[in-house]
């Protein structure tokens, strides 16, 4: 199995709907997992040596940045690349992930509650069906890193990948797609 990433790259820029004093930039990174179409064995060679084809599986993901009032998608890019390392990082856990920008939210706005968060964060299949691990639902976020840190898995030691189980139809609900 072999990851790739392409670089971080700004999709768009808007208004803050949450933070006015603030404007957002819409940041991208495609990821292609690539998977030998046949197992070599033992051997001292890289899969790669081998030409061998593969099964390619291409994600993107995406996260939400502030930036100040009026940038473009020019200057966004600019300060991008300023960190060659910057890639955007997925995070797993049990909990709804919450930032301190979420947690701000959360006291501040009317109608935003962890619940809002934790809809938006819900792992999905592509039909919407609730992923669960262990009987539990687990939660996504996308956040940027400009020092390239690695995905980051705060679920517990006991769930397998092995253990992934599709909730019953009856729990599925409505929520923002999830881009994998």
């Amino acid at each position: 199995m072999k990851n790739t990433e392409s670089s971080v790259v700004c999709a768009s820029v808007g208004e803050n709907t949450t933070k006015p004093e603030f404007d957002q930039a819409q940041l991208r990174q495609t990821t292609t997992t690539s998977y030998p179409t046949k197992k070599v064995g033992s051997t001292v060679f890289a899969e790669e040596d081998f030409g061998l084809p593969t099964n390619d599986f291409v994600g993107t993901k995406v996260a939400w940045i502030n930036i100040p009032k009026g940038s473009t998608i020019e200057q966004v890019a600019e300060n991008l690349a300023k960190y060659p390392k910057a890639r955007l990082q997925k995070q797993l856990s049990f909990e709804p992930i919450l930032t301190d920008d979420d947690k701000w939210a959360i006291s501040n706005i009317a109608n935003v509650t962890e619940e809002t968060f934790a809809a938006r964060q819900l792992v999905k299949n592509k039909d919407g069906v609730i992923m669960l691990v262990n009987g539990k639902k687990q939660y996504r976020k996308i956040v940027f890193s400009a020092t390239g840190e690695p995905d980051l898995d705060l679920r517990h030691a006991d769930a397998s990948i092995a253990h992934v189980q599709v909730a019953e139809p009856a729990m599925v609900e409505t929520t923002e797609e999830v881009v994998a």
